[in-house]
Parts: structure tokens; sequence; C-alpha cells
């Protein structure tokens, strides 16, 4: 899935989106998903929506600006 995240990121990048939502890319993900598959629905936990987006940034620092980050309440 990471793969995934940093394609469609480096995507926008491209496209020169300036912000970028990693709702919009779990929900892109989703739907590219959803069509491409059969059987079991493909499942995506928002809970760790904000851990992607720090390991985004964590292997892609340039990648900072586009994601807004807040300070985690949980270890």
């Amino acid at each position: 899935m990471l793969r995934h995240l940093e394609a469609l990121t480096a995507d926008c990048v491209a496209k020169g989106f300036r912000r970028v939502g990693i709702g919009m890319l779990f929900e892109l993900l989703r739907w590219r998903y959803g069509e491409a598959t059969r059987g079991d629905a493909f499942r995506l936990n928002n809970n760790v929506r904000s851990r992607y987006v720090r390991l985004l940034i964590e292997r892609h620092p340039e990648w900072a600006r586009l994601f807004e980050t807040r300070a985690l309440r949980a270890a």
C-alpha cells in the first residue's frame, strides 16, 4: 500500500498540487482497488492514515510541505 500512496503523491506533485490530503489518497486507493478486485472488499483503516503521512514524509522529506500533520495523541 505504501508504494501506491507514494505513486499517487508523486503524481500530485507532478501535477503541481501545493497541498495533498491523506484522506483523498485513501479514497482514491479504495476506488481503484474496488474497481480492480472482486470478492472481499478492500479495506483501509482510517486510524492509520496519520502514520502513513509520517512514513511518506520520512521517505520523501521534500513532501513535508504537502501534508498537514498534527501532534500524535497516542504512542
